[in-house]
């Protein structure tokens, strides 16, 4: 199945270009890289693995700027205008790469998920924004 769609949003690539990716905070890097684990086991749940998790995959949905406030302290991460950790809204897209695997509902368990994300977060953090995951 096909779904084309616009997505109004923006490519996590543009927010973050390469050179910018050193100075994201800990604490957008931490939202972002917690949302999208999150939607990879919500994916992995239903039997789908997929083989092509890269920044270009996910877009970062428009959020509400309130007061045109910094959402954190550090003064150059590109993200400070941008996202609400709290209220961090993305899409996964382009599942032309994947794996049909058989179902495996213990990642919707609050406690075996937040376990998991832990385990892989330090693998997937860096290489993941700089485009390196295969």
């Amino acid at each position: 199945m096909i779904q084309m769609e616009y997505m109004q949003g923006t490519d996590l690539r543009i927010l973050v270009p390469l050179e910018a990716v050193e100075a994201v905070c800990s604490v957008h890097k931490d939202a972002v890289i917690d949302t999208v684990l999150d939607h990879s086991f919500d994916i992995l749940a239903l039997g789908v693995s997929r083989r092509d998790m890269q920044p270009r995959n996910v877009i970062l949905r428009y959020q509400e700027r309130g007061t045109g406030m910094p959402r954190c302290t550090t003064a150059n991460c590109p993200l400070r205008f941008e996202v609400d950790c709290e209220g961090l809204y993305m899409v996964v897209v382009d599942f032309e790469m994947v794996e049909f695997i058989e179902p495996d509902p213990n990642p919707n368990e609050p406690l075996i998920r937040r376990q998991r994300i832990d385990r892989v977060k330090q693998v997937y953090l860096t290489p993941w924004l700089e485009g390196r995951m295969l």
